[in-house]
């Protein structure tokens, strides 16, 4: 990490960065803007290569390949050049510079190694990598654990809060809030991670879950189709149904497999095959719309979908909400906790934030 970096992080780390969520938005001269704490600005003139998006800063690479960062709307350049690798999630920024791996959790930064393979895997409390001496590693709030001696990145893998890994005999392991746990003796052809949470087949192919540090068998066969999700799964049984499992607990959520589907972070919608409309969250399916919407989307506990007319709609922590006032206009999309879309009228880009709309207004900008 250079010394650059390091004033550059310092003054951020004194910042108010209690942010509502944040958003990249291109404008029809595909001018850069930024929204966060409850406004839009102008960032860019030029077109920009990239940008990432967390729930406090965003960080993005310019036309000139400079490495960048936004927070309350003011600029900084990390690197003068494009970072070798960056990954960013809802709390965390990762990076590597020649072999250096840094990190920023949205006030700090860090360096975490000085050496490494170049290569690492990112969650949104989890930071795992591979030193120079082939060490598999996990940077967890400031403290780095040793995990395993000769590994490689395709070892392990990583959720927001868990890293599971197999060891050279094979053995199934997991890193978990700071304990490592001993999974399964022989390590599964596949499985899959979500918040606190993994589905896999055992070596007699039960299905089974890791559940917050409990191992639990769901069936006693296996399952083909299975997802897994923040704090749950779903899967389709050997009876055609398809089933949810949350908190210790399995539902039935329609005899048959849905129409549509889309799984992602806390929330699950989809739709049967008569084209009703669900949702589930927070432990609890309940139907929305007696159609299919044309589009929708999920982040974190938000749900976002356009109506027949084009009206935007979604359901916020378990509340039905409006989403925009009329028609959008083109595309649409979800940062964070941040709908984007082009408001048909007054015609001007808007940004949907926990209930509050905001648009852009080159008068106020220049003030």
């Amino acid at each position: 990490m250079t010394r650059n970096l390091i004033l550059v992080l310092s003054l951020v780390s004194n910042l108010n960065l209690f942010c509502q969520g944040t958003a990249g938005i291109f404008d029809d001269r595909k001018f850069f803007f930024t929204y966060m704490n409850g406004s839009i600005s102008k960032q860019e003139i030029l077109p920009i290569l990239q940008f990432y998006p967390s729930l406090n800063y965003i960080t993005y690479i310019d036309v000139n390949g400079n490495f960048k960062l936004v927070v309350d709307h003011k600029k900084y350049t990390i690197f003068p050049i494009t970072p070798d690798k960056l990954k960013v999630t809802n709390y965390l920024m990762a990076y590597v510079q020649g072999l250096q791996l840094g990190v920023f959790n949205g006030k700090t930064s860090k360096k975490v190694e000085t050496f490494t393979k170049g290569d690492f895997k990112l969650g949104d409390s989890v930071l795992a990598y591979i030193d120079n001496y082939d060490r598999l590693k996990v940077y967890v709030y400031d403290t780095i654990y040793d995990l395993m001696d000769f590994s490689d990145t395709s070892r392990f893998q990583v959720s927001d809060n868990i890293v599971s890994f197999h060891t050279r005999d094979n053995k199934f392991k997991v890193f978990y809030h700071h304990a490592i746990y001993d999974l399964e003796n022989i390590t599964p052809n596949n499985y899959k991670l979500g918040r606190n949470i993994i589905g896999y087949h055992d070596n007699i192919d039960n299905f089974m879950v890791f559940d917050r540090g409990n191992k639990i068998q769901l069936e006693s066969y296996h399952i083909d189709r299975y997802e897994v999700s923040n704090d749950f799964l779903t899967y389709q049984n050997n009876v055609d149904e398809w089933s949810l499992y949350h908190n210790g607990k399995t539902h039935t959520l329609l005899s048959t497999a849905p129409k549509t589907r889309l799984q992602k972070r806390n929330m699950l919608a989809y739709t049967d095959n008569a084209g009703n409309f669900y949702l589930f969250t927070n432990g609890k399916a309940w139907q929305l719309e007696n159609y299919t919407p044309a589009k929708y989307d999920l982040w974190d506990d938000l749900l976002v979908y356009e109506d027949m007319y084009r009206v935007l709609w979604g359901v916020y922590k378990g509340v039905k909400v409006q989403i925009s006032k009329g028609v959008v206009q083109g595309e649409w999309h979800m940062q964070n906790q941040c709908v984007v879309y082009w408001d048909l009228t007054p015609n001007t880009m808007t940004v949907w934030n926990k209930g509050n709309l905001y648009q852009y207004s080159e008068v106020e900008n220049r003030r």
